[in-house]
């Protein structure tokens, strides 16, 4: 019988077993969150937003788009956070947070998929994945309702790599078209994803180049495909920037010099990635 359910189980296919495993872990790690309560820091400020708290509409759907909620114009978080007031209720943390779980699952899938079409391996693309899903710098993403906008970055993130990559393999443009969309959706839930158009490059450069194009060919692709997502990210991050400025979350260059702010980028970069490896 032992054998019998071995035989079963060694043919099962390997993708279904790897999605089951991301699933399975995710779940293990994050379940808890369901029963936890708000954070009392800027999940406040979401809630008490007239326009999330009051569900979908026509009108707020259209309004998501015209509104900054805590200083940010990100009218996909907007919208996602107002389906959830729709289906949950304001007061009903729980659904805030099954929500959150099920995108972070949705984003271990993407980049399993994604590792997948890069490295070739189902062994690497595993233990990525896997560590993407279980990483301790995940827990405030997950656990915290004002990070869907996080989440949802990720989501378009790890998709428009996806599509960008699987245009450059058949060349087919509703692919690149797909993927171009997905990074203004990104971008529009969080502006965080403004460098994707620098990972492009890397990708362009290091694992597309199956043909063995010459560095003239390489360039021309270079320019020709992924201009679009520089044009893309220069406009979001001038309207960003006005944004936050109108807002008053930009100190003054006078306040705050341009050369502590490089120092600081780089400082915080540096501990970031620290912190990622560690």
């Amino acid at each position: 019988m032992m054998n019998k359910r071995r035989f079963i189980f060694n043919r099962l296919p390997e993708t279904f077993i790897h999605v089951f495993l991301i699933f399975l872990g995710a779940v293990l790690v994050y379940s808890q969150v369901i029963g936890h309560d708000f954070v009392k820091y800027d999940d406040d400020i979401y809630l008490q937003s007239p326009i999330i708290a009051n569900g979908i509409s026509l009108y707020s759907i259209v309004h998501a788009f015209n509104v900054i909620v805590n200083d940010n114009w990100h009218p996909i978080t907007v919208l996602s956070l107002m389906l959830d007031s729709q289906l949950y209720g304001i007061h009903s943390a729980y659904g805030f947070h099954i929500t959150n779980m099920l995108l972070h699952i949705l984003n271990g899938l993407l980049c399993y998929f994604f590792v997948r079409n890069i490295s070739k391996s189902p062994e690497i693309s595993i233990f990525v994945s896997l560590l993407f899903v279980a990483h301790p710098l995940q827990v405030e993403t997950v656990s915290w309702v004002a990070e869907r906008k996080g989440l949802l970055a990720a989501l378009f993130f790890f998709s428009c790599l996806l599509f960008y990559i699987r245009f450059r393999n058949n060349n087919n443009r509703i692919l690149y078209v797909a993927s171009i969309l997905c990074f203004i959706l990104g971008l529009m839930a969080k502006a965080v994803i403004v460098m994707l158009p620098v990972i492009l490059i890397i990708i362009e450069w290091l694992y597309l180049n199956s043909k063995k194009e010459d560095l003239k060919i390489r360039l021309n692709n270079a320019i020709k495909y992924l201009l679009p997502y520089f044009l893309v990210a220069f406009c979001m991050g001038v309207l960003t920037i006005y944004v936050q400025n109108e807002s008053g979350v930009l100190s003054k260059s006078n306040v705050l010099p341009y050369t502590t702010r490089i120092l600081n980028a780089i400082l915080s970069t540096k501990i970031y990635i620290a912190d990622n490896i560690s």
